[in-house]
């Protein structure tokens, strides 16, 4: 009788941990199978947080070195043509401004509106004096006019700390024209001789000048 009630009992704890056993494999196959890529949190560029993201004592989220090498960067806007490349405005850079008309000069070629973005070293002449500066032409064709330095008739005089300005612009074909509170700006023509390019055009001011504007570089 004692053979059998030992029996009995072996037989019970053998088929209760048997149970046990299956329910715990079960529990965690589920778990596994719940945690994909689509339930686990994204970042704001929305890449998937690897697993292996630790916590902070706050309970957030601490990005690992995979987690980093995943989100995206955006590439630096690329630079305006000529930017840090032209040295100052001189005096010799504008000769051929002088007894020039509209037409263009032999051997030259026309540029187009790709051709003509960036910055330009610049000169305005009015009333005897001469003004030199830096002139840029954005993609949308507004004009910032950046001064450097000035002469009323005797001397040069920097101008280097004089603000910026900048003309809202357009481009119409291969010219720009552009407006602001200084004035109105139209630059007509843009050219290329030798591996020098140029530009020509005016500047009507608001107290009722007309300025010739001449552009040059490298």
């Amino acid at each position: 009788m004692a053979k059998k009630v030992l029996a009995i009992i072996l037989s019970v704890i053998s088929v209760s941990l048997l149970a046990v056993i299956i329910v715990s494999a079960a529990t965690g196959w589920r778990i596994g199978k719940t945690e994909t890529a689509a339930s686990r949190p994204a970042n704001v560029n929305g890449n998937i947080i690897p697993t292996s993201a630790a916590k902070n004592d706050g309970g957030s989220s601490v990005a690992t070195e995979a987690s980093v090498t995943e989100k995206a960067t955006q590439a630096p806007k690329s630079k305006l043509p000529y930017e840090d490349s032209l040295g100052a405005p001189k005096d010799s850079d504008f000769a051929w401004m002088y007894g020039s008309d509209n037409t263009l000069p032999d051997g030259a070629k026309l540029l187009g509106r790709d051709d003509i973005i960036g910055k330009w070293k610049c000169e305005f002449s009015f009333d005897g004096m001469w003004e030199m500066n830096y002139l840029t032409i954005d993609e949308d064709g507004n004009v910032t006019v950046r001064p450097y330095k000035i002469n009323r008739g005797s001397e040069w005089e920097d101008e280097s700390d004089a603000p910026a300005y900048t003309l809202k612009g357009r481009f119409d074909v291969n010219a720009v024209y552009a407006e602001g509170e200084s004035g109105t700006m139209l630059l007509s023509m843009f050219y290329q001789q030798g591996s020098v390019q140029y530009g020509k055009g005016t500047f009507d001011t608001l107290s009722g000048d007309v300025i010739p504007v001449g552009l040059v570089r490298p």
